[in-house]
């Protein structure tokens, strides 16, 4: 949780929407920690650890489902440092995408700061358009992107997981 918290901060204030790192890392957390909190007990929240075949975790998803279960809302995924670069977003999305379909998506929302080109990217490779421009804290412009994905695109391919497993966590 740590790394999301950092990493969100990271984002706040590359994205201009504070004026320093230390005020985004008070409003990540002041965003982050309840919403985290509130995942630990609820039934709607749904966290998952990738491994690989050794064990070793890959990554991290996130999601939750919203509007009676029928939009599924992406929070977080990560992939640690040394597997980036090697394909494994893809596999978490898909696995994302399977498990939102499986328990009754029918669309898909997420939002994405701008200056994350390469999560865009791969967004947009998967089917998701951007539908809306947003803002956030203190910034006069828009620095993030809505993104969906609507009903039957929603991948129902095969059950790959991400380099060998993907396990909920404890909660």
């Amino acid at each position: 949780m740590r790394q999301s918290i950092e990493k969100y901060a990271e984002y706040i204030f590359e994205s201009k929407e504070v004026d320093s790192l230390e005020e985004a890392r008070r409003v990540s957390q002041e965003e982050v920690l309840p919403w985290a909190r509130e995942a630990e007990t609820s039934k709607n929240h749904h966290l998952y650890r990738a491994k690989d075949n050794k064990n070793n975790t890959v990554g991290w998803l996130w999601f939750e489902m919203v509007e009676e279960g029928r939009k599924a809302f992406l929070v977080y995924i990560f992939v640690e440092p040394k597997f980036r670069g090697q394909g494994k977003a893809s596999e978490i999305l898909k696995f994302f995408e399977q498990q939102a379909k499986k328990i009754g998506a029918t669309e898909i929302v997420l939002y994405v700061f701008k200056i994350n080109v390469s999560a865009i990217n791969l967004y947009k490779k998967w089917g998701y358009e951007i539908v809306d421009e947003v803002s956030s804290f203190n910034a006069t412009k828009p620095t993030r992107y809505k993104m969906t994905k609507i009903g039957g695109q929603v991948s129902t391919t095969d059950k790959k997981k991400i380099g060998g497993q993907v396990s909920t966590t404890d909660k």
